[in-house]
C-alpha cells in the first residue's frame, strides 16, 4: 500500500457526539485536498460509544485506524500513541471538535513541503481570528501557562496550548519518543523537547473557536499544569532532552 502523504491523529475522551461528523469532515477535506490520507482516533479510555461510532463513519477510501487504551492517561499520551503509530509522510494532530477548521491545514501543509519541519497553529498571533473565545477560567489559566512556559522553556512560541500542530514525518521520533508528561502541559514539553533537539518551529495564525464546555478545575488544574512545567524545566537543565551524537533531525 502507497504511504499516505498525511497522517491526521483525532485524540478523543468521550466524543461520541461529534466524532462521526469530525472524522467525515476530515475525510471530505483530504480528498479535496487531493491528499492521500489515513485517519487515527487515539482514545484515551472513554466511557461512551466513541469507538464504535468512530467506526461506522462513512469516510470513502481514507484508511481509519483506531487506537484504543485500556484507561484514561491523559491527552498528552493519547497524542504521543497516534503520532507514532502514523504513516504519512506529514503528520497532523488535531482536537476532535475541529476548533481548528480544516481550511487552515491548507497553509501547513504548504509550509511543510516548503520544508519547515514542525508547524504550530497560534491564537495569539492574530487574536481577531478567534471567533468564540473560552470560559474565563479557562482563558485565565492558559494566559497564566503561557507567560510561564514563554519564560521557562521557549520565549518564541506564543500559543503553547492550540491543538492543531503538523510535523514532518523524520522530525516524529526526534520529538515524541522524549516525552513524559501525559496530562495539560505535554504541548509544552514537545515544543521545549524542539528547542533542545534544534528543530525550528514555525507558528501560524489560525482561525479558532471554542465548541465545548470546559472540563478545567481551576485550582486542580492550575498546580498539575505549573508542576508539569517545573518538571520540564529540570528535565531540560539537566540535559534529558538534548540530542545525543547518534541521533539527528
Amino acid at each position: 500500500m502507497p504511504r499516505p502523504d498525511l497522517s491526521v491523529v483525532v485524540p478523543t475522551y468521550n466524543e461520541a457526539e461529534i466524532i462521526t461528523t469530525t472524522l467525515e469532515e476530515i475525510a471530505t477535506h483530504l480528498r479535496r485536498l487531493g491528499l492521500k490520507g489515513e485517519i487515527l482516533v487515539a482514545d484515551d479510555g472513554s466511557g461512551d460509544q466513541t469507538l464504535e461510532r468512530a467506526r461506522a463513519a462513512s469516510l470513502g477510501d481514507t484508511p481509519l485506524r483506531l487506537l484504543p487504551a485500556e484507561r484514561n492517561m491523559g491527552k498528552g499520551d493519547a497524542v504521543r500513541r497516534g503520532v507514532l503509530a502514523a504513516q504519512g509522510r506529514f503528520v497532523l494532530f488535531t482536537d476532535a471538535d475541529l476548533s481548528t477548521p480544516l481550511t487552515e491545514l491548507d497553509r501547513f501543509i504548504r509550509e511543510l513541503e516548503a520544508g519547515n519541519p514542525l508547524v504550530i497553529g497560534s491564537r495569539k498571533l492574530e487574536p481577531e481570528k478567534v471567533s468564540r473565545r473560552q470560559p474565563w477560567p479557562r482563558q485565565f489559566m492558559g494566559r497564566v501557562f503561557s507567560w510561564t512556559a514563554r519564560r521557562l522553556l521557549h520565549p518564541e512560541v506564543a500559543d503553547f496550548t492550540c491543538g492543531f500542530k503538523a510535523f514532518r514525518s523524520e522530525v516524529v521520533d526526534t520529538l515524541f519518543t522524549p516525552l513524559t508528561l501525559s496530562g495539560w502541559a505535554f504541548d509544552a514539553e514537545l515544543l521545549h523537547v524542539a528547542r533542545c533537539r534544534h528543530v525550528p518551529v514555525l507558528e501560524l495564525p489560525v482561525a479558532w473557536a471554542n465548541r465545548g464546555a470546559t472540563r478545567v478545575r481551576l485550582r486542580r488544574d492550575i498546580l498539575v499544569s505549573a508542576g508539569g512545567l517545573l518538571r520540564v524545566a529540570w528535565n531540560g537543565w539537566r540535559g534529558r532532552y538534548d540530542l545525543r551524537p547518534d541521533q539527528s533531525t
